[in-house]
């Protein structure tokens, strides 16, 4: 008789009546699936869950009890539990999309998830599903679609299908810009015969993009930008020239790689000079280099305070902090001093950085940033105003607390961070 895994039990109850198969999930944590017996559970509970209205009709999103099945499929812990939900689970999990997807209140999100399971595990028939989805332009406004499309990667056997079946007619929405960035990534990596957007249709779109987007939307701008060397003539010189005049001087920069791109070597004197703007000094050089052209970047941005400060900038513009470079930024402290979280003695900086009220920023945003170790800023921790010591201290303790080491202390405290770094 063989004894239930903590995953067998916790589906077993969940899937009672009155049972919260969700709450059940949640509480096993960061579980791996590495016996064939859970990833045979996990099939059966979806058999179940089919079955089951009360199920099927419980709380949405996140916490449905389908998503949080879906979600196990992510956490497979060895090879045969792997073939296991492949050829078991995968077709069962298809079922339920189908069955889910032809409800006219089907819950988006959810759905939208299980088509990035389909993606990570790389099968046809999930392929087709992403495809149907998106030809019903459904959930065409949601960012979800970005992570779908970042699951088909280059060693996915359904790639080429994917974008060939999706380039006409084009996708909708933000579906649209999500499979743009999908295309632009295969022509940086492997070139294309033709792009999906080099047509009349996918001309308009790249305009429009250019010229109409608002301020919180200039990313799209940027995708429609890193499109134009593999976009013929006519339209790709007017749609250049815009990109060349956009407001946004992240726009600009990819319109001066692009130029370089289609051999208008005025590009290289613009990444050039943009290289000395530490709020885009990161991204220019990068660019700089991988077109061979390392010559240009000026001697100034060489320096470890510079570079530094480009670090700060380049985290700061990421996607899922505050999606764009600061509009000020000021070295407030550079020091070496021995790091408890390393464990050695080190050169750390910490900048001064404001976002200025304007547009869709109803107020100034101001904060500190560190560089040197994990380059980061703690926003609800490390006020604008705190000394360099404390905020030092502060970052101290947060690293060991993702470290999991055992001189961190259980809350974030300047007095245990400056005992640590030996600050008075």
């Amino acid at each position: 008789m063989f004894k239930k895994s903590k995953l067998e039990k916790a589906l077993a109850k969940g899937l009672r009546p009155g049972g919260a198969l969700h709450s059940e999930i949640y509480k096993l944590g960061r579980y791996r699936i590495t016996t064939v017996r859970d990833a045979k559970a996990i099939r059966s509970a979806l058999v179940q869950y089919q079955s089951n209205d009360a199920l099927r009709k419980g709380r949405k999103s996140i916490f449905s009890a389908l998503h949080s099945l879906a979600g196990l499929f992510q956490d497979a812990g060895s090879e045969r539990a792997y073939r296991v939900l492949r050829d078991d689970g995968l077709p069962q999990l298809l079922s339920v999309f189908d069955q889910e997807f032809s409800q006219p209140d089907a819950d988006q999100d959810t759905l939208l998830f299980l088509l990035k399971i389909f993606a990570m595990y790389r099968h046809e028939d999930g392929t087709e599903r992403i495809i149907r989805a998106s030809r019903k332009r459904f959930a065409s406004d949601r960012y979800l679609w970005s992570v779908i499309f970042r699951e088909v990667d280059e060693s996915h056997p359904f790639r080429k299908h994917l974008l060939d079946q999706l380039s006409k007619p084009l996708p909708a929405d933000f579906t649209a810009i999500a499979y743009l960035d999908f295309a632009n990534q295969i022509a940086r990596e492997n070139g294309l015969e033709r792009h999906p957007f080099d047509s009349t249709e996918g001309k308009r779109l790249l305009k429009n993009w250019l010229a109409k987007s608002p301020p919180e939307e200039y990313s799209y701008a940027v995708s429609a930008t890193a499109s134009l060397p593999w976009i013929t003539n006519p339209g790709r010189d007017g749609l250049l020239k815009i990109a060349q005049n956009h407001p946004d001087r992240s726009v600009r920069l990819e319109a001066a790689w692009a130029m370089v791109k289609i051999g208008d070597r005025r590009g290289v004197d613009q990444l050039a000079t943009m290289c000395r703007d530490p709020r885009h000094s990161k991204l220019a050089t990068t660019y700089l280099e991988e077109l061979g052209r390392k010559d240009a970047i000026p001697e100034q941005t060489r320096t470890d305070d510079f570079k530094a400060m480009a670090e700060m900038c380049s985290w700061l513009a990421f996607p899922m902090e505050y999606g764009e470079p600061p509009d000020d930024i000021v070295l407030y402290d550079t020091r070496e001093m021995y790091w408890p979280p390393t464990r050695d003695i080190r050169r750390v900086w910490l900048f001064k950085y404001l976002y200025k009220a304007g547009g869709y920023r109803k107020e100034d945003d101001a904060g500190i940033g560190m560089v040197g170790s994990i380059t980061c800023s703690l926003f609800d921790s490390v006020a604008a105003d705190m000394s360099p010591e404390d905020a030092y201290a502060m970052h101290c303790c947060w690293e060991l607390q993702g470290n999991n080491d055992r001189r961190a202390p259980k809350k974030l405290s300047v007095k245990e961070g400056r005992r640590l770094l030996k600050l008075k």
